[in-house]
């Protein structure tokens, strides 16, 4: 599957991997009195750096690790952290915490210790923690140590060091051990008998095949450890982010995933030596190697995405002063994310079991259902914010399977090159059959649309007016009565029986407002583009073409060309824009949205929309 990845930073800069929007529709009314789920794993990913004032720091390390440039050379606790003063930091934010549709949970140390205790816990109520990795896994084994009120090691790392301190009233263990290539692991699993394992890689690159090697060759002790544990185990793995080459120039987050992906893949940032060790653009593929090899193996396991997250965070390094360590982070820091994410896992985890439990409890009892009838019950789980409601009409609904893509296709917002492309993807050869279409193949109807991605495009709504209108000529299922095409009358003379023949001329889907086919109220999207951002066109075309070679990009770029625009501006009078403003009240609501909270506006981006709303100022 592919997923897509998304930023809302400083002073409102926005960007979805650095091309995308989303857009969190208004809660069903059968939820609005719920409290807020916990954020799915993709939901947590699919965020931004968030500036805040805390009261105080979360913890004051004493000293910092050697040769560190965090808070002042050299470092003095009481210089750093003046007492009673302000602490300014960055909180990792998902979107739709934003508008309450999740929660992410917070670091809380009580709250931790009794999850331990109630869920994570031996027989004597007891449990074990144990962190596996490198130094960057001792990063993350040193914050947790610090937000459990412990102080955090000194050591140079190495990889045979191994640490054990207690918290929660000596109540958990808390177990480091350094096996970055997880060379130890069947050991760990056999001695330390974790209760909860968050394992990590690491930045101490091997090939492909060694790495796969190594990986596989732990997974039987994993399978084992997890069967012998059963529901009080849990395994975390976490996603190794890379270094950023020369970080001294940066003293704030990134609000761009895709910049920090070429810079990082960028060769002339490095040196020979640079470029042969440390490898920092395998990282992404190599994360994806082991979930995908955990994921073949039937590993029971959860994901903390500190590459996602923290790619994002170009600033706050060790050497973020002479570029001397852009690879380790500073105490307080962006590593601390971590533990608060290990908490919403383990929360999470026993949401699932809860869940699977009363699953069970009511499958004993209640008549058994097939069909359609089935899976739109599923489609509603209790678990989730409604993804598909039972009134959805699939008409313009693509599927991919390979993808586990659900793509809502509209009229006149280049509908056709996407349902192309779709289903040359997943019919190959015969794409004749239109299989990705659920109006033309059935079985897809039965597809549970909230375990994929769900996506849309939307367009200026007076931009798709008049795209419609020129484009009549050639397409004889867009017409309006007593205005059959351009040929037959002006653009004004068009608009006018739009408006007066509203109703009957919305039954035709190419006039039809673009929220009547998104249905807001019973789908929920994860992402919706704009088509008229270049970088959200690049970034789908892209992610299609990389899986199948033989489909074109085809970028609209007609719709950023701001002559283009001027050129659509011969066809428009003061009362053709309120018509179409008039009839597509809903649409400019959408419109307006996805320019404010979606991805940063390239300079060249340009709509009708713009103009009509400069004038509309104006009045």
């Amino acid at each position: 599957s592919w997923y897509f990845m998304s930023y809302m930073g400083y002073f409102r800069a926005r960007t979805l991997s650095s091309f995308l929007i989303k857009l969190s529709m208004e809660p069903p009314l059968h939820a609005s009195t719920r409290s807020p789920r916990l954020c799915s794993r993709e939901e947590v990913r699919h965020g931004f750096w968030k500036a805040v004032t805390l009261k105080e720091p979360p913890y004051i390390p004493l000293e910092q690790m050697e040769n560190s440039e965090c808070y002042g050379t050299p470092y003095n606790h009481e210089t750093a952290f003046p007492k009673g003063a302000l602490f300014e930091t960055w909180e990792w934010t998902p979107w739709n915490t934003t508008t309450g549709d999740c929660d992410l949970t917070k670091w809380n140390k009580e709250r931790f210790c009794s999850v331990m205790q109630d869920h994570y816990s031996n027989a004597d109520d007891k449990s074990t923690v144990v962190i596996v990795g490198d130094s960057l896994s001792m990063e993350h084994y040193n914050s947790f140590l610090e937000l459990l009120g412990l102080k955090f090691i000194l050591q140079k790392w190495n990889s045979k060091v191994s640490f054990v301190r207690y918290a929660c009233d000596d109540q958990v263990k808390l177990v480091y051990r350094g096996d970055g290539r997880f060379v130890r692991m069947p050991t760990i699993l056999a001695t330390d008998k974790p209760n909860v394992l968050i394992a990590n890689r690491g930045a101490h690159y091997a090939k492909d095949n060694e790495f796969e090697k190594e990986t596989k060759q732990v997974i039987p002790h994993l399978l084992t450890w997890q069967a012998e544990c059963g529901s009080s185990c849990a395994f975390v793995y976490r996603t190794t982010v890379p270094g950023h080459p020369n970080c001294q120039e940066f003293g704030l987050p990134s609000n761009d995933t895709l910049e920090m992906e070429k810079r990082i893949a960028n060769t002339s940032l490095y040196n020979e030596r640079q470029l042969e060790k440390w490898h920092w653009p395998d990282y992404k593929r190599q994360n994806e190697l082991a979930q995908r090899l955990f994921t073949e193996a039937s590993i029971d396991y959860k994901i903390i995405d500190g590459y996602d997250i923290n790619i994002l965070r170009p600033d706050e390094h060790r050497g973020r002063k002479t570029n001397s360590d852009c690879l380790h982070g500073c105490f307080p820091g962006k590593v601390d994310t971590y533990s608060a994410l290990l908490l919403h896992l383990l929360l999470e985890k026993v949401e699932e079991r809860s869940h699977d439990a009363t699953q069970t409890r009511t499958e004993t009892t209640k008549v058994s259902m097939t069909g359609s009838a089935r899976n739109a019950a599923a489609r509603l789980s209790s678990r989730d914010v409604l993804a598909r409601g039972p009134k959805y009409n699939d008409f313009w609904l693509l599927i991919s399977r390979r993808l586990r893509l659900a793509v809502t296709i509209v009229p006149k917002v280049m509908c056709s090159s996407i349902r192309t492309a779709l289903n040359r993807l997943e019919c190959g050869t015969n794409n004749n059959t239109r299989c990705a279409e659920v109006r033309k193949n059935r079985t897809l109807a039965t597809e549970d649309v909230r375990k994929m991605t769900r996506v849309a495009f939307v367009r200026d709504p007076f931009e798709r007016a008049l795209s419609a209108y020129e484009n009549s000529y050639r397409n004889r299922f867009i017409h309006i009565n007593r205005c059959h095409n351009m040929i037959v009358c002006t653009f004004s003379e068009w608009v006018s029986e739009l408006g007066k023949n509203a109703t009957s001329t919305f039954e035709n889907e190419h006039f039809l407002p673009q929220v009547n086919i998104l249905q807001l109220d019973q789908m929920r999207y994860d992402y919706i583009f704009r088509l008229s951002s270049p970088g959200d066109q690049h970034f789908f075309w892209s992610i299609l073409c990389q899986r199948n070679h033989s489909i074109k990009a085809n970028v609209a770029h007609d719709d950023t060309n701001e002559t283009a625009v001027f050129k659509g501006l011969e066809h428009f009078t003061p009362e053709t824009f309120e018509i179409l403003a008039k009839l597509y009240a809903k649409d400019l609501v959408l419109w307006k949205k996805v320019l404010h909270y979606g991805t940063l506006r390239d300079p060249n981006e340009l709509t009708l929309y713009d103009y009509y709303n400069r004038k509309a100022k104006v009045k």
